[in-house]
């Protein structure tokens, strides 16, 4: 690059983009008034000249991203260029990438914690390989190796987008295009049978769906090579990574094979007909566990029009039985037939194009394309700024677009980073309770700040997904609850230094139960430093916060939720989570303290096959409560859904007659007593406490037999606390153990993260 014809773009930035091939002099010259107009008056900063070249096309946003993070040289992988991120293979991160002297497009995969010290030299073997690979329906590794302890490998470019990616944003696939993808797919594994090689994961994640009818399995081989184990120990990927594993990996670590693949293949079709994973989890382990135990059910069942054919093949394939699934993908291909010009044609029908994406156009930054395309970028530009003048001319307001004029708040200094959807700005809300004037304000878009001398309201309606929702700066909010909960339907709302006070009263929305402070009908929501009470004097039972989801119950696809508690106290409470939901759940408590009298979770039904539920426990106490979990029963389940616990430094000294786990039913819960799964470190239990015990409808209790159950990493142990079980932090806390400890952090409650419950 001439340095004199460009000399004020900064150096590093100017050498940087010569090594990575991305612009030369033309480039630098068409991004020079974009670079004036950005930073006006102020130096041209490195910063200023990325954002020009990004507007300008010249760098990629993720280009322009990683190069302001200081990343710039991670861009160049091999004999590659990084141009953006695509979807995640869980243990493999990919790429659009281009070729540094060729310019040809490809995919780049950057692997994560390989587990084979000798990962290069089995990727290398697995390309070899994959040379014998000439099937349309294949993406096969080409190119592998290892840069600065970067281990990558790369494949031709796929356009597309992935099966999980379209069932996300379109839902469950017409049947006609599930059976193609199914032929095109058993069609691919066979030819990888003919020299040998399994997938070794056949998923949604990795199957592309291109827009002229092709669907491409992405990377065969890989998995197995980046991940030699599978199974309860090698949890460290999200839970839908995990869809498409099959049993025998998972319980006798048996390696990849056409039969794991079929497996895979059942799980998938299955997935796309539904709209819905063939088995849920609200965690990985959950999620081993439901394919270990768990049976699938009848793919038509959920989607009614599958063909006879389709659906035959689904079942044998989902089978825990290697013994009862198809032979090979060959035999299975026979069975369902060859690809059809009408299937793809549907195929094609139904495969929608992402929305919002933008295809990616680095163009090439020769003088003749720059100046082709300056003049009418410029045409456009002067004609803009003759609209604007008009306007201006004919009297636009001069205030600042972000003033609110109603409310008279001044514009926010974050106002141009807004996030969209999210601009209004909140009324003061309508006090259902005498109570101190509140002033309800929103310092960001997404924040909503309590500020009260006294009890505050909060208005439901002023809540929007992601809004953070906390008391004063110096200090908390108490927010008084009479009559009826709290709704919360919008997602990953943060609830953060807010003590709640539940008092019976007159005020009741219609159609609510008003036994609880919080009625949580969205998937993800956290509460943080947060305390929940009820009224001293109240006799009235109520619960903390009542998890009803989803609201609407006649889709198809199985949701998942995730509730977190961190830092947070329960006091008189029914239960703290009362759970009413028909979904996979996780349920995540860290330094809760809990003081009863109800359990800390309850669940008002047996949950099914595909509802699992996940409870995950980090310096828990339970003091004085009637349980740590209580499932009711309402008619028989023989297959139900996964419970994990994992409790982890935490103690459980539930009231006198209490125990860890409670049964309410009409007949002991034989088939649920084999879904438990209790595991951790560090987790105590008192010496008088039951493990597990069944109330029946006539009010006798029974305790269970301990060896029905799957408890590990609990021991008995008795706990000095500090004072007695009354809503004094302090005499919560736990003075001496007789039991040792895998770590020299104590049990239970860390209490000084704790907040005073008021009274």
């Amino acid at each position: 690059m001439d340095r004199n014809m460009s000399g004020s773009i900064p150096h590093e930035l100017m050498e940087l983009l010569e090594r990575l091939g991305l612009a030369d002099v033309g480039a630098i010259r068409a991004a020079e008034s974009q670079v004036r107009r950005l930073g006006r008056d102020l130096p041209q900063f490195q910063p200023i000249w990325v954002d020009a070249l990004a507007q300008s096309r010249v760098l990629t946003p993720y280009q322009a991203a990683e190069i302001n993070r200081g990343r710039g040289e991670e861009l160049r992988v091999g004999p590659y260029v990084l141009q953006a991120t695509l979807s995640s293979l869980g243990y493999a991160r990919r790429y659009a990438a281009r070729h540094f002297e060729s310019g040809d497009w490809a995919e780049v995969l950057l692997i994560k914690r390989p587990d084979d010290g000798d990962t290069i030299g089995t990727l290398g073997s697995l390309v070899r390989r994959a040379s014998e690979l000439s099937a349309d329906g294949l993406a096969p590794l080409r190119e592998c190796g290892n840069e600065g302890g970067r281990v990558w490998a790369a494949m031709g470019s796929v356009s597309g987008q992935t099966a999980a990616e379209h069932v996300v944003r379109h839902g469950r696939m017409s049947p006609g295009a599930v059976l193609e993808i199914a032929r095109q797919t058993v069609a691919a594994l066979a030819h990888l049978e003919k020299v040998g090689l399994a997938h070794g994961d056949v998923s949604a994640a990795t199957l592309v769906l291109g827009e002229r009818g092709r669907a491409v399995l992405l990377a065969p081989g890989l998995r197995p090579v980046i991940r030699s184990a599978e199974g309860f120990a090698h949890t460290n990927l999200a839970p839908e990574y995990y869809d498409s594993l099959a049993p025998e990996q998972i319980e006798d670590g048996a390696v990849a094979d056409r039969l794991t693949d079929l497996y895979g293949c059942g799980c998938l079709w299955w997935h796309l007909a539904t709209g819905r994973a063939c088995f849920g989890g609200g965690d990985s382990l959950g999620k081993l566990r439901a394919h270990v135990m768990g049976e699938t059910v009848d793919v038509r069942g959920l989607a009614p029009d599958t063909p006879a054919d389709l659906a035959a093949a689904i079942e044998s394939c989902v089978s825990r039985d290697r013994a009862k699934r198809p032979g090979s993908a060959t035999e299975l291909a026979r069975r369902l037939g060859p690809s059809t010009p009408g299937g793809r044609s549907e195929l094609v029908r139904w495969v929608k194009p992402s929305e919002g994406t933008v295809p990616i156009r680095v163009p090439s930054s020769g003088n003749r394309i720059t100046q082709r395309r300056t003049w009418p970028m410029l045409a456009i530009g002067a004609a803009l700024v003759g609209f604007v003048a008009v306007l201006w001319a004919i009297g636009l307001p001069s205030q600042p677009v972000s003033e609110n004029r109603e409310t008279g708040l001044e514009p926010s200094p974050t106002a141009g980073s807004a996030i969209p959807g999210q601009e209004e700005l909140l009324d003061e809300p309508d006090v259902e309770t005498p109570a101190q004037p509140v002033k309800v304000t929103q310092k960001a878009s997404s924040e909503i700040v309590l500020e009260a001398d006294g009890p505050a309201a909060l208005d439901p309606s002023k809540l929007v997904d992601g809004v953070h929702v906390r008391g004063p700066t110096d200090g908390r909010a108490t927010v008084l609850v009479r009559g009826s909960p709290i709704p919360v339907a919008k997602e990953d709302v943060l609830f953060d230094g807010i003590d709640f006070v539940w008092q019976a009263g007159p005020i009741r929305r219609p159609g609510t139960d008003s036994s609880a402070i919080v009625q949580v009908d969205s998937g993800r929501v956290r509460f943080r430093r947060c305390t929940f009470q009820r009224a001293s004097g109240q006799v009235t039972d109520c619960s903390a916060i009542r998890w009803v989801f989803p609201v609407d119950r006649s889709g198809l696809t199985l949701p998942t939720g995730k509730l977190s508690l961190n830092d947070c106290v329960f006091v008189r409470v029914d239960a703290a989570v009362d759970v009413r939901a028909a979904a996979a759940l996780t349920v995540e408590c860290d330094n809760v303290l809990h003081l009863g009298p109800g359990p800390l979770v309850r669940l008002n039904h047996t949950p099914p096959v595909d509802e699992p539920l996940g409870l995950a426990l980090t310096n828990v106490t339970v003091r004085q409560a009637s349980s740590v979990l209580e499932v009711h029963e309402k008619g028989a389940v023989p297959k139900p859904g996964t419970i994990s616990v994992n409790a982890k430094l935490c103690i459980f000294d539930p009231r006198a007659g209490g125990s860890l786990l409670s049964f309410a039913g009409s007949a002991a819960p034989a088939a649920i007593a084999k879904a438990v799964y209790w595991s951790g470190e560090g987790a105590l239990v008192t010496p008088e406490a039951s493990i597990a015990q069944w109330h029946s409808p006539s009010g006798a209790k029974t305790e269970l037999n301990d060896a029905a159950f799957s408890i590990a990493g609990l021991v008995r142990s008795r706990v000095e606390f500090s004072g007695s079980a009354k809503p004094v932090i302090e005499s919560n806390v736990a003075r001496r153990w007789q039991a040792p400890l895998p770590t020299a952090d104590a049990p239970g409650i860390r209490g000084g993260a704790l907040a005073q419950p008021v009274e």
